[in-house]
């Protein structure tokens, strides 16, 4: 019996196999009562013969024989199935799955049957833990990602291509599934909206300016999509963006062609390119071109330091249709360098600053000097620090250099080598690890002093913060812009709102940090109520729906109008 057991196994399972010759084998084990393997192989004889109701009798035979063996369930389920029958089909299954719970073919087939019943909840359930028992195999992922479209999870599909892309780079089908993905990432809701599409690096700000395009999307007749791209900005930061439909992941060395496409789609109205530092956000503006209207959201280092090094990014700006800042003087930069274009209010609500109301800390036992905002050489930081070691009280502060985003190697060297020599070892912190913005709120405000000296547009967030908590906030009065000195933008937009700040040229000159005034609880609470007001969700809200209407009007200007 042995023998011919072994010689239809091999019959069964050869890259042709030959199911009748199997059968004749087999009829003569069968008439003599038959083990269950003999009835297990006549079952899946007749399975390749697309017999199933043969192979179901035998199937369930071998099972009355010997009822301890998961295949034989399984491939009695998959009989069920091939007949449409996946009542019986799942009852099977869940057998075969409860005698073996790492069997993956039985997890494969449990998805497939609950994809017929409906059931998809259940199916994507089976097939998460296919995936766990082969996480390798891309096809699995594929059926959660085909689901997921299925219950309009387009955000949860989206990002399932693009973990099966990175596995499988050539896979055309999930290709094709993400890039329709991207042009119809607006369909649940919002179509006849005029819409407009936000393209944002992993940054800080992406989730603030997320929050402020949900907002937008429902207090307004306008529809805003955000993608972003995935590389950190911030190292191992990533806004959580799950419960927000409206916004996309992408890559831009994979998804570059995509969003340039989704941004080309008919119902696009404009697109806005937050910052441009990076060589994929130019190349969207450059392919774009001329068939939507661009706008840029200047960021400050985006326009300064190309004019920093005589490098004026002519080549992409000329396919800007207009800008968009907070900033007058920014706008008045971008016009002297660039010519004439409209120009919009726009700013981020910065984080901390909208949502619950913040909450002013108790200054640190050991008072604390904030330097900069970043580990960019724009920053200034050796200069700041070289101002500050020369007042006689500063050996009774910490000073705390948050650094945790475009810090160079050489750059840090740089800094430490300079505090070393000056003493200030003690004193002086770098701060290289991301500090979400509830810390960073917290740290501002315990914090006795910011100071920030940048030669252009400034850590407007972290100002705000500073000057909401009472700080002295320090930030230069003057820059030199394309070798001419002239009033920083930043300190005259904060100073034409009322918010009080001090000139880092004056505090040069002071023999000591304390020399620098405090402000009395009074005009405390009246900046507080400036910031509030002015730096708020519903008035940032305000300024992108008043844009994106007067973005929408000029279009539809005629042409010789």
């Amino acid at each position: 019996m042995e023998k011919a057991l072994a010689k239809a196994q091999i019959l069964l399972d050869q890259e042709h196999p030959n199911p009748d010759k199997a059968i004749q084998i087999l009829k003569p084990l069968l008439d003599e009562g038959g083990h269950w393997l003999a009835w297990y192989f006549m079952g899946i004889a007749h399975m390749q013969k697309s017999e199933f109701e043969q192979a179901v009798n035998s199937l369930e035979e071998s099972i009355s024989r010997d009822a301890e063996h998961p295949q034989t369930y399984l491939m009695a389920a998959r009989c069920y199935a091939a007949m449409a029958d996946f009542k019986l089909a799942e009852r099977y299954g869940k057998a075969a799955i409860q005698l073996d719970q790492n069997l993956l073919d039985g997890w494969l087939l449990m998805g497939g049957i609950y994809e017929q019943l409906n059931e998809l909840d259940k199916a994507v359930q089976c097939y998460s833990i296919a995936n766990k028992l082969d996480p390798k195999d891309h096809e699995v992922v594929y059926s959660i990602a085909k689901i997921y479209e299925l219950q309009g999870k387009n955000k949860q599909a989206l990002h399932l291509y693009e973990i099966i892309l990175r596995m499988k780079p050539d896979f055309a089908v999930a290709r094709e599934r993400k890039d329709e993905l991207y042009i119809n990432i607006s369909s649940q809701n919002g179509n006849n909206k005029p819409k407009f599409i936000h393209l944002c690096f992993n940054h800080l700000y992406a989730k603030s300016l997320s929050d402020l395009l949900s907002f937008v999307n429902e207090e307004s007749d306008q529809k805003h999509l955000l993608y972003v791209e995935t590389h950190w900005a911030i190292e191992h930061y990533q806004p959580d963006f799950s419960k927000d439909e409206h916004v996309a992941w992408f890559n831009h060395k994979n998804d570059l062609q995509s969003i340039i496409n989704a941004c080309l789609e008919p119902d696009v109205e404009a697109v806005f390119a937050h910052g441009l530092f990076y060589s994929w956000q130019k190349e969207i503006i450059t392919s774009i071109g001329a068939q939507k209207h661009i706008g840029w959201i200047i960021w400050g280092g985006d326009l300064y330091n190309p004019l920093k090094v005589k490098s004026p990014i002519y080549d992409i700006v000329e396919h800007v249709d207009s800008i968009l800042s907070l900033v007058p003087g920014d706008v008045s930069v971008f016009r002297e360098t660039y010519g004439e274009r409209p120009a919009y209010r726009f700013g981020y609500p910065y984080p901390g600053l909208y949502g619950a109301k913040p909450v002013v800390q108790e200054k640190a036992a050991r008072p604390i000097i904030v330097v900069g905002n970043s580990g960019d050489y724009s920053n200034n930081h050796i200069d700041i620090l070289e101002v500050l070691r020369k007042k006689k009280d500063i050996f009774q502060y910490d000073i705390l250099l948050p650094v945790s985003y475009n810090l160079i190697p050489e750059y840090e060297e740089a800094i430490l080598r300079w505090v070393k020599v000056a003493g200030l070892t003690d004193m002086v912190k770098l701060e290289k690890e991301f500090i979400d913005p509830e810390k960073y709120q917290q740290l501002i405000s315990s914090s006795s002093m910011l100071i920030t000296a940048h030669n252009r547009q400034q850590a407007i967030g972290n100002n705000l913060l500073s000057i909401y908590s009472g700080n002295p906030t320090i930030l230069k009065k003057y820059i030199e812009v394309n070798g001419r000195k002239q009033l920083n933008p930043t300190w005259k937009m904060l100073s034409d709102y009322g918010l009080n700040v001090y000139s880092f040229e004056k505090f040069r000159d002071a023999k000591t940090v304390t020399s620098v005034s405090q402000k009395s609880e009074k005009e405390i609470l009246r900046q507080q109520q400036i910031i509030t007001d002015e730096f708020g969700l519903q008035t940032r809200a305000e300024d992108l729906i008043k844009a994106s209407k007067s973005i929408l009007q000029e279009k539809l200007k005629p042409v010789n109008a």
